[in-house]
């Protein structure tokens, strides 16, 4: 069975195709990567749905609405959507709590599944909806577990991604972590700060080929060809500098000829590290980048966005026979990350195969690779 993917629905500080220059904000003494000219959320959601998590996703939601609203019509009661989140209503919680104390409090608004039940409501949906929240793999997690509903036979449509909003509960933990950087994220460079946080939005609508029927097939060109997962549980908030733990993603997958790989790439001085010699080891050759300093970390979404920048690569060069690469913004590369190959600006390459990696607290990791499908 091949899980395929449809075109990504991505929400972002900055159009992905077009990454020149940083798009950052700043708040307090950092920048982050703020959303804007958002539509709003249609009339009558409930209370406990009206966050701005929602309306990040619920924008993201409107470029697949048509093809959704054709799978309903043949697939309605086997449609399941997962939705990889943190920050959910925690922002709304706050300020109401703040105005009407305890009695502001919603705890449905801060539940990790609000986004998808958010989401299956609107739709009009009835099978399963639930969240994922395993930090900066969220999103690539609520992909994998969309895929693995599929091959169950649990659901024959899966509605999938990830999505958070800037909120001051986030800002400022990360703030008490002494990893915000006031410049634009500088990853595996030798003078990097640390992260600029964002927020975003990316959505996939996936179904099996066995599912897949014609009226369809144009609009599933990209593969999740494979993916993995696991936690080496190192510590609350450090990588494991023993590669051994991100080799074991690899497992048995063919990785050898992807054409590009997404790095997770946060800027802070701990992560790069481990992440830049897991990729010197095992993808010396392999053109890698990092975007997170044109649009900020989008935490629980970026999996999701990242896993959708990948996908556009692969369809603007089954379209165009090559695609433009997202460059790396950098100056003076880590001296032991010597073996990277970081996309400089303007570099083109017919994409064929991209992975994106996505790497968490509690030592938590996850690898997506997607490919375009050989029928196309």
């Amino acid at each position: 069975m091949k899980i395929l993917m449809s075109s990504p629905s991505v929400v972002a500080p900055l159009d992905l195709n077009a990454l020149k220059e940083p798009n950052l904000s700043k708040f307090e003494d950092f920048l982050v990567g703020l959303c804007k000219d958002l539509k709003p959320l249609p009339s009558g959601v409930k209370p406990y749905f009206q966050t701005r998590t929602n309306q990040l996703l619920y924008n993201a939601y409107l470029p697949l609405k048509d093809l959704i609203n054709r799978l309903k019509m043949r697939f309605k009661d086997e449609i399941a959507i997962v939705i990889g989140t943190t920050t959910t209503g925690v922002e709304e919680n706050f300020k109401d709590l703040q105005k009407f104390g305890l009695k502001g409090y919603d705890s449905r608004r801060e539940s990790l599944a609000n986004p998808a039940l958010f989401l299956r409501e609107i739709l009009g949906l009835k099978h399963l909806a639930f969240g994922v929240s395993n930090a900066c793999t969220s999103g690539s997690k609520a992909i994998i577990e969309g895929a693995r509903l599929i091959k169950s036979g649990l659901c024959k449509i899966a509605i999938v991604g990830g999505v958070d909003s800037l909120n001051t509960l986030t800002l400022h933990g990360f703030k008490a972590l002494g990893i915000l950087s006031d410049k634009p994220s500088r990853s595996f460079c030798e003078d990097r700060e640390g992260i600029n946080i964002g927020e975003a939005a990316g959505l996939f609508v996936l179904i099996s080929n066995e599912a897949l029927e014609k009226d369809f097939k144009d609009e599933f060109k990209v593969v999740l060809a494979a993916f993995a997962s696991n936690a080496d549980a190192f510590a609350l908030t450090a990588s494991n500098p023993d590669l051994k733990s991100k080799e074991a993603l690899l497992g048995g997958l063919n990785l050898k000829n992807v054409d590009y790989i997404n790095a997770h790439g946060t800027g802070t001085k701990d992560n790069d590290a481990v992440e830049g010699a897991f990729l010197s080891e095992f993808f010396p050759n392999t053109p890698t980048s990092s975007i997170k300093g044109f649009i900020g970390h989008s935490l629980a979404a970026c999996g999701a966005v990242e896993a959708g920048l990948c996908a556009n690569l692969i369809l603007q060069s089954l379209n165009e026979r090559e695609a433009t690469l997202p460059p790396q913004l950098y100056s003076n590369i880590d001296k032991s990350l010597s073996r990277l190959k970081l996309v400089p600006f303007g570099m083109k390459k017919c994409v064929k195969s991209a992975a994106s990696l996505s790497f968490a607290f509690g030592g938590d990791n996850a690898l997506l690779y997607l490919r375009a499908d050989d029928e196309c």
